[in-house]
């Protein structure tokens, strides 16, 4: 029987939270070029950026549950959504390199704690249909990371440059810090029926549903329960192992997607000989399937177990993968390109709610703790595999992506919550 759940307000608003934070992270990396142009530095020294957004992920893996432990839910979106605004501010601002870099370090954790904080909420609240909701809600922030260059484009082709570009998002940030934490503070999104979880995680399911009252008193603060588990001085619950299998497969899906957004024009320019310009315009296609994929996804949740489709998913970016990856036309590699973002676009969203499941009263904890793998992944799979380039070409240094791809569906066969067929 399929699961249903209905949306309201607050849904909505944590959807557009997840989309706000989506638009800062696809709008700096198109602006990096002109940040090197306008400081004066060299596009080795921008790149530093990106490390900064990787280190700001690390940190938040430490102090991400906590802080929303002692803040509350609906302080710590605020707290995120101000924190954002004062790194576009110091980023558009930025007389110098150091206060740029502070600027994208300070947006990334403020990022980092609303995607967290808005995510966490929306799994307590919806249970059964978490699987649904986080995909639909990462589809809205996909479209919205699809936009965000769109965006910067025509404020460059108007001549406003772009700062401009980024601080549309400054007034977004601020309106969302007034509005969601008051949503979040009156009101609780419904539960989701519970119909078809698996019977391994049954026990799970019924603990939740026992727990309505503390999970909606989760939508003003930390739940009672999340804290009494935790027991004193404890920053984080004792898990089984399975949940680390499971991060190991948040890291490959992470180092799969960042090693082709960074190094698929290169490949992709090498293999079909097309102009600059439109290698870079093909760039936007793992997007668009990213976008397209959890748009589709979030309906077919409704009806197909999560563990179905993260399998599918990762071998549906495979054989994407193999369309890019070989010699071929340029529609068809550009073809690939989609692919892979279309396969890749269910899985994050999916092994965060097998990593909820796994945490049991503690979502926020298993979310923030996800960053870490994140982080590492951004900093190591583009540099390896730019290292692998240098020595051994760009073509065969790509087969590092099938096989972070076949790492994530071997992590996820191995976690899988229930016996086969689930």
């Amino acid at each position: 029987m399929p699961v249903t759940f209905t949306r309201t307000r607050l849904s909505w608003l944590l959807y557009a939270t997840n989309g706000a934070a989506a638009f800062f992270i696809y709008a700096v990396g198109p602006a990096t070029p002109l940040i090197a142009k306008d400081l004066g530095i060299s596009l080795q020294l921008a790149a530093l950026h990106g490390t900064a957004s990787a280190a700001s992920l690390l940190l938040f893996g430490v102090v991400g549950a906590p802080v929303i432990r002692r803040l509350g839910r609906p302080r710590s979106i605020r707290a995120a959504l101000l924190t954002m605004t004062v790194g576009a501010l110091l980023l558009i601002l930025a007389p110098m390199l150091a206060v740029s870099l502070l600027g994208v370090f300070l947006a990334g954790l403020g990022t980092a704690l609303a995607s967290t904080t808005a995510n966490a909420t929306l799994a307590d609240a919806y249970r059964d249909a978490a699987p649904t909701v986080l995909t639909e809600s990462n589809a809205a922030a996909g479209w919205v990371g699809l936009l965000a260059p769109l965006f910067m484009g025509l404020f460059l082709a108007a001549g406003l440059g772009w700062r401009v570009g980024l601080a549309v998002s400054i007034p977004l940030f601020l309106a969302l810090a007034v509005i969601v934490p008051r949503a979040a503070a009156r009101a609780a999104v419904p539960a989701g029926e519970v119909h078809d979880r698996p019977p391994a995680v049954a026990a799970t399911v019924e603990v939740r549903v026992a727990e309505a009252e503390p999970v909606v008193t989760a939508a003003a603060g930390p739940a009672p329960a999340a804290q009494e588990s935790a027991g004193p001085g404890r920053h984080r619950p004792r898990v089984a192992a399975v949940f680390w299998v499971v991060m190991a497969a948040v890291f490959a899906a992470a180092g799969a997607e960042f090693g082709v957004n960074y190094w698929g024009a290169t490949l992709l320019a090498e293999n079909s000989g097309a102009a600059t310009g439109a290698v870079t315009a093909a760039m936007s296609a793992p997007i668009a399937g990213v976008a397209v994929g959890r748009t589709l996804g979030a309906r077919v949740a409704l009806h197909v177990p999560a563990h179905r489709m993260l399998v599918a998913g990762w071998l549906l970016a495979l054989v994407g993968f193999v369309g890019f990856w070989l010699p071929s036309s340029f529609v068809l590699a550009t073809i690939g390109l989609f692919v892979i973002g279309l396969g890749l676009s269910v899985i994050y969203p999916l092994l965060l709610d097998r990593a909820v499941l796994l945490a049991p009263g503690h979502s926020d904890w298993a979310l923030s703790v996800s960053y870490p793998f994140v982080g590492i992944a951004i900093g190591t799979a583009p540099f390896v595999l730019g290292t692998l380039a240098a020595a051994v070409g760009v073509s065969s240094a790509f087969l590092l992506v099938p096989l972070l791809m076949a790492m994530g569906l071997g992590a996820v066969v191995l976690s899988r919550p229930g016996p086969p067929g689930t």
